[in-house]
């Protein structure tokens, strides 16, 4: 009987730490985190053509909603419009496979993503899945090496721009490691290891 309750004790801060960063499914993808704050657009004049459903510009640049999102209607501007999204720092780092996953709606489109003053221009395709409306979910996965971006190194901006003639953008996020452990602090292994130890004495005494 001892034995059962001091592995269940033990499971459960470990538990704890495995599901500390909740992942969001959206379009078939595991999220963990997303941009945090809209840095900047360009140009500057953009800001009075671009057009938004569901909050504000910095709102639905930063929620996780896919229902909620920005695009440049047809005619408005022939100039392309770029948003410059804040990532908290730690929350988007280049790890095992592609890290960043940019949604948006209606056709499949491209984005201009710049990333540490690397430029390349991406095709979003379609996931299967629609928001509310409904419309049409797409999405682009990134890898950032293919940014140039070291491997374990943290990206804290993501440039994306979306050309005139419609382009939508519904979100950003980085996507679940699914290649990397959690780490488990060394505190939790030595209260581990305290209650193996009490598991081995409640033995001996038995």
């Amino acid at each position: 009987m001892i034995n059962k309750r001091v592995s269940a004790i033990l499971a459960l801060p470990l538990a704890l730490l495995v599901n500390s960063a909740q992942a969001v499914s959206i379009g078939g993808y595991e999220v963990n985190a997303f941009a945090t704050s809209l840095d900047g657009i360009a140009p500057a004049a953009a800001g009075l053509d671009v057009t938004t459903i569901g909050g504000t510009l910095a709102a639905v640049t930063t929620d996780t909603s896919v229902d909620s999102y920005v695009f440049l209607p047809t005619g408005k501007s022939s100039s392309s419009v770029a948003l410059t999204l804040g990532f908290v720092s730690g929350s988007l780092v280049n790890g095992a496979g592609d890290d960043l996953v940019l949604f948006e709606i209606g056709a499949p489109d491209n984005f201009s993503v710049t990333i540490g003053g690397t430029n390349l221009d991406l095709a979003t395709s379609d996931t299967g899945f629609q928001n509310s409306d409904p419309a049409q979910l797409n999405a682009v996965a990134i890898d950032l090496s293919a940014f140039g971006v070291a491997n374990g190194a943290v990206v804290t901006q993501v440039t994306v721009g979306f050309n005139a003639g419609g382009a939508t953008f519904a979100l950003a996020g980085a996507l679940a490691p699914s290649m990397s452990p959690v780490p488990v602090p060394a505190a939790v292994w030595l209260f581990g290891s305290g209650l193996l130890g009490l598991a081995g004495f409640a033995r001996r005494r038995k």
